[in-house]
């Protein structure tokens, strides 16, 4: 078995509240393990890839030209990319469908075994968007563990409303193919909140179905989901975690998971007429004097 990780690279509101003084700035997360059904088992951490700005955004570390080597261990290579028309990573495993590493990337006739392309960004909203392409090139189903998240900064309690999505599609070339949750009966992509940055507890947001082709090409599909809370002690954290089985000969699944979480709207409408109010008033103050 094989343990691969990623070197490090040289008003007073009426609804949701924005809690003073408890804004904090952790960095963002992300990782991955790959059992890749032949007997290696890949625990990759990308969180030295990402970076969160001034303003809150996070966004990719700035990355050289695409399709620059970017690292390297006994187990893999990670290269610069993009991905959706943003900065992406791909890494691939040395362990290639013979069992053997060659110089060549991605080969055709003796390509590499696991294979992923990442980003991840996100702002204040707070919202998170990721993208994530998993290519299985061995002859066995290959399970994939993804974690992306970051901060909720500032931090927000009150009533919320939390929304998901979730979009792919599967390609492969011998005219079968599945991608399946791990969970039976579950949801590819689970949305996570934690008010620590520790414990983190399922949302009530999960999106993501199976998808089966019967012929070679790709085919697509997607879903959604949204759920209500009331914050008592403050969200400070959230978390996407992605897990799926992919299977062989070269099948492709490429997806993108977004989330958004922003005041329940009947309450949204209480803080704009909240706001509409103090308008007057401040309208009114200034007409009077």
């Amino acid at each position: 078995m094989c343990i691969a990780r990623l070197a490090p690279f040289t008003l007073a509101p009426l609804a949701l509240t924005l809690v003073a003084g408890l804004a904090h700035a952790t960095a963002p997360h992300a990782t991955v393990t790959i059992d890749d059904g032949v007997g290696d088992v890949y625990n990759l951490s990308l969180s030295s890839l990402l970076t969160t700005t001034a303003d809150g955004a996070v966004l990719m570390k700035s990355l050289p030209a695409t399709g620059s080597v970017i690292g390297s261990d006994s187990y893999g290579e990670w290269m610069s990319d993009t991905l959706n028309g943003k900065a992406a990573v791909t890494w691939h495993s040395w362990q290639t469908v013979n069992g053997q590493g060659q110089s060549a990337f991605d080969a055709a006739t003796n390509p590499w075994a696991s294979k992923f392309t990442f980003y991840a960004s996100g702002h204040g909203d707070p919202d998170m968007t990721y993208g994530f392409v998993a290519k299985n090139n061995t002859n066995a189903t290959q399970n994939y563990s993804f974690s992306y998240g970051e901060d909720i900064d500032p931090v927000y309690s009150g009533a919320y409303q939390l929304t998901a999505t979730f979009g792919g599609s599967l390609s492969n070339t011998d005219g079968s193919a599945t991608v399946s949750p791990l969970t039976v009966g579950g949801k590819i992509q689970k949305l996570e909140l934690s008010t620590d940055g520790v414990n983190f507890y399922n949302a009530g947001a999960d999106a993501g179905n199976a998808l089966s082709a019967s012929a070679a090409g790709t085919i697509t599909g997607s879903d959604s989901a949204s759920a209500t809370g009331n914050a008592a002690t403050p969200l400070t954290s959230w978390r996407f975690a992605t897990t799926f089985s992919l299977t062989s000969k070269k099948d492709v699944f490429s997806f993108t998971g977004t989330a958004s979480l922003v005041p329940e709207p009947e309450n949204r409408l209480m803080l704009l007429a909240g706001l509409g109010v103090f308008g007057l008033l401040v309208a009114r103050q200034r007409r009077d004097n």
